[in-house]
């Protein structure tokens, strides 16, 4: 799909249509349920204003509503404006050197986050977050982590043979991230830390590229969970919230024990309930009405 973006005359069309259909209308279920969940525990409903930031992938432009409703839901904000701008990075990668657009990508992060880093410090924020993460989350904050998803991604279509470089870089890379995020500066750590995930995707594809390994049953069993891995995100911090609530309830002084009770609980009924949204509404919806 992605390579016919700029080949077909609606290519753009296609990609934007197909995007919408796969991605909102299992989103916007999940907002049901979260407004479901949010209704039960504290017995009020969330504003209406809240519900609509969510619906319209605004919430992430908040600090009040940010992590309000279901939490995990904030990171879709950041997801929609890469999708936005997905053309424009692809064309950009097509047309120039692919190493000069990677190196412009972290720049452009870099000079957010250390921008934010300096003249944020005064914003005083009275939500549940600062406003200067608020700002580092936007896509300028985070392009780095994605531009680096497309390199590879690229790199891989193209069969490009991996030096063993790789295999060097990806340890002393990792020690020095664990550093920065102990110890600073703090606007370096979300790009190391992409640039980290980056090295260790190629090592382990390097690895089993070169070592030509079997898939095991649950390597087989992981990919299978890879397809409902978007529904599971979508609805698993709801079904933790509601039983860590009921546990709550029940005044179990074992820290421990509440973990694993809650865990034990959760886990099968996220990845059945995720598995009915992937199959009614994400595939069904994204099935019928994608663009072929």
């Amino acid at each position: 799909m992605y390579a016919n973006i700029e080949k077909e005359p609606l290519g753009i069309k296609k990609y934007y249509q197909n995007r919408f259909f796969r991605i909102v209308p299992a989103y916007w279920v999940s907002i049901i349920f979260s407004c479901f969940i949010y209704f039960i525990i504290p017995k009020k409903y969330p504003p209406a204003t809240d519900v609509l930031s969510h619906v319209f992938f605004l919430h992430g432009l908040s600090v009040h509503y940010f992590l309000s409703i279901n939490g995990a839901l904030w990171s879709m904000v950041t997801e929609v404006q890469f999708y936005i701008i997905f053309p424009l990075m692809l064309y950009l990668y097509r047309k120039n050197s692919k190493i000069i657009i990677l190196i412009a990508s972290i720049l452009v992060t870099l000079a957010v986050r250390y921008f934010v880093s300096t003249w944020g410090q005064d914003l005083q924020s009275t939500g549940s977050i600062s406003y200067t993460a608020l700002i580092n989350y936007q896509i300028p904050g985070r392009l780095s982590e994605f531009s680096m998803g497309m390199f590879i991604a690229i790199l891989l279509k193209k069969n490009i043979a991996f030096s063993r470089i790789i295999y060097l870089l990806t340890f002393p890379v990792f020690a020095i991230t664990m550093f920065v995020r102990m110890y600073g500066p703090d606007f370096l750590s979300d790009v190391l830390f992409g640039i980290t995930y980056s090295l260790i995707t190629l090592f382990l594809i390097n690895y089993y590229n070169h070592h030509a390994l079997m898939i095991t049953n649950w390597q087989k069993k992981l990919l299978n969970f890879g397809k409902i891995s978007y529904s599971f995100f979508l609805i698993h911090l709801p079904i933790l919230t509601f039983f860590s609530f009921i546990i709550s309830k029940l005044q179990i002084q074992n820290l421990w024990l509440n973990f694993f009770t809650i865990i034990i609980i959760s886990f099968p009924i996220c990845f059945m309930l995720s598995g009915l949204l992937y199959k009614y509404i994400e595939t069904f919806i994204y099935n019928k009405y994608r663009i072929s």
